[in-house]
Formats: structure tokens, C-alpha cells, sequence
């Protein structure tokens, strides 16, 4: 959609002088290009913000007091369900190997070290390391701490997320509620990628609303796995909650907004030799197409779509390819 303002057709009226008598001799031509209306149908699409989420997330943590004696994730690594992520060895027998090791350190006689040696064989061996395994496919998303560090039973070691039951909760005003139900088709893009939309699901409709802001929120199903996403990522929902049929659309950049006046307009080519503006109403609006109406727009109608920005009413037109 173009704007423009009186002001700047006015300064454009203003600059005849003497010379008006022998110019309108030469009538201009404008060149210009066209495009037509045509009858079809259009969503109609709430839009929302909003930011990915997952349903599955899990804090592994360990089932023992101990010592992390190795942590074999980073933040990022993706494991499978079973994988070993830690190994928690028990205080009393980290108590034993060191006390076993000290008295190996202070041995002086042949029988002393032999002691030691055996005190530390049986130490190790009764050495009750616990395995702490992946609860189930996923990515690590934080690491709680680092190998050497002690822990207390039920103290995290990791973070773990499902990303197959990620999904976008949108944000939007509670007003927009009546127009919304389970199963909605939607889309949903992230300036990441800001060519590429997700499809999407409307799932669930949450039942409270935030009471200051007065805002809802919404969650949407993303309909096909997608292994660049990743959860808290920022994006923008729309969801369809109805279709225009058979309405006027044209393209977005046939639309003229007189921002002094507010007015919309379009500029037929009559003959395909005159310029002929009609003014519309516009409706629904993609980032493509506009859902007009107004007297005397029918399909088939040729209108122009370059070239038509500040051309006065009835100006000659030459068609361009």
C-alpha cells in the first residue's frame, strides 16, 4: 500500500507558468504498468507474538549425596534415553578410598604398606558409584555444576528438554477470545528466518487471562518437526479465524492512502489509455494482496500498480510490459 499527501500533488500543480497554453498542446504520457482485480478468497488473520516452549523438561538430579566425579554433557548436547550424563560416587566411599590412600601415604614398613594396599583395593572396590541416565531423548540445556563439585540427594546436575513437544504460546488481547477455538489453522515465523512459516495447530485456549494487561494466551501444535527450533525463541503467530469468499483483491501496491484525508483509492486503466481513480475500501490485508470494495470495481478490471503514485484523475497512460 502507497501513501502520499495533497501537498506533495499540489506542489506539483503549482509549477505552470507561461508556457501553460503551449504545454497543453503536448499532452503527457505516462508510462505505467498494470495489473487486474480479481475475485477470490482471502483469510482473515488475527496476529500475535509470542515465544516457543516446551511441555517436556525435566531437572536430573541425583538420587545420592556424593561427589560428581564426571558430568559427560555440555549445554547444547543432545542425548538419548539411557545415556549416562553423570557419575555420583557416595560420600562414605570417597571417605574410604581417602582414608585408605592416607594410610598408604604414612606407611614405613613392608607389612604397613601391604595393610595399606589391601585396605585401599577393598576401599575402591566397594567404591558404589552410581550411573545417572538420560530420562529420555533430548537436548541439555543447563549443566547445574562441574565434575568435583559435591551434591546433595535430589540436587540437580542438568537440565533436559524434549524438543518434540515444543510448541509456540501466543500472546494476544483477551477481546480477540470470541474469535478463537481448538483446532484454528496458524502460522507462526522467527526473524531468524523470516521468509519460512511454521504451519501450526490452535491447541489449547488457556482459561485465565492476565487481569492487568488483559492479555490471553494461546498454544499452538507445530504441525511438522522443525530441528532448527529451539525453546524461548521470540516469534509471530497468525492464526485464521475465518475467510472472505469470492471478494475483490488486488495487489498491495495498487492501494493508494492519502495521509491528509485517510482516503483509499485505486487508478484504473480505462482503455487502457486513461487513468481513472476510483476510491475503494480496503478490508482484509496480507503482506501481498488487498481485499477491496467500492462502485464500479468488478473482476477483470485493469488497474495500475506502478506508476500511479500522484498521477492525477484522467491522465493518459501508456501500458507497459
Amino acid at each position: 500500500m502507497i501513501s502520499f499527501s495533497l501537498a506533495f500533488l499540489t506542489a506539483c500543480g503549482n509549477g505552470a507558468s507561461g508556457e501553460e497554453e503551449t504545454e497543453a498542446a503536448a499532452v503527457p504520457v505516462v508510462e505505467v504498468r498494470i495489473d487486474s482485480v480479481r475475485s477470490g478468497n482471502i483469510p482473515e488473520v488475527i496476529t500475535a507474538t509470542g515465544m516457543t516452549k516446551v511441555l517436556r523438561q525435566e531437572s536430573i538430579s541425583s538420587p545420592i549425596d556424593g561427589k560428581v566425579t564426571a558430568l559427560r554433557v555440555l549445554e547444547g548436547d543432545a542425548v538419548k534415553q539411557g545415556q549416562v550424563i553423570a557419575v555420583v560416587a557416595t560420600r562414605e566411599a570417597l571417605a574410604a578410598i581417602t582414608g585408605a590412600e592416607l594410610l598408604q601415604s604414612r606407611a614405613q614398613t613392608p607389612e604397613e604398606t601391604k595393610r595399606a594396599a589391601a585396605a585401599l583395593a577393598l576401599a575402591q572396590r566397594n567404591n558404589t558409584a552410581l550411573e545417572v541416565c538420560a530420562p529420555f531423548d533430548g537436548v541439555i540445556v543447563a549443566r547445574a555444576l562441574n565434575e568435583n563439585e559435591f551434591v546433595n540427594a535430589g540436587g540437580a546436575l542438568a537440565t533436559i528438554i524434549d524438543l518434540r513437544s515444543l510448541y509456540f504460546l501466543a500472546k494476544l488481547p483477551a477481546r480477540e477470545l470470541s474469535h478463537l477455538k481448538s483446532g484454528q489453522e496458524a502460522t507462526v515465523n522467527f526473524q531468524s528466518w523470516p521468509e519460512k512459516l511454521y504451519p501450526c495447530k490452535v491447541e489449547n485456549i488457556q482459561p485465565q487471562i492476565d487481569p492487568v494487561a488483559q492479555m490471553a494466551e494461546v498454544r499452538l501444535r507445530f504441525l511438522a518437526p522443525a530441528a532448527e527450533l529451539r525453546s524461548e525463541m521470540f516469534g509471530s503467530a497468525g492464526i485464521v479465524i475465518g475467510d472472505h469468499q469470492n471478494a475483490l483483491l488486488v495487489p498491495d501496491k495498487a492501494v493508494l492512502r492519502n495521509d491528509e484525508t485517510g482516503a483509499y483509492t485505486i487508478v484504473a486503466a480505462a482503455g487502457d489509455s486513461l487513468g481513472i481513480i476510483h476510491e475503494i475500501t480496503p478490508g482484509i490485508e496480507t503482506p501481498e494482496t488487498v481485499e477491496i470494495s467500492g462502485d464500479g470495481i468488478h473482476p477483470g478490471m485493469h488497474i495500475i500498480v506502478e506508476g500511479h503514485y500522484g498521477l492525477p484523475d484522467s491522465t493518459r497512460i501508456h501500458v507497459v510490459q
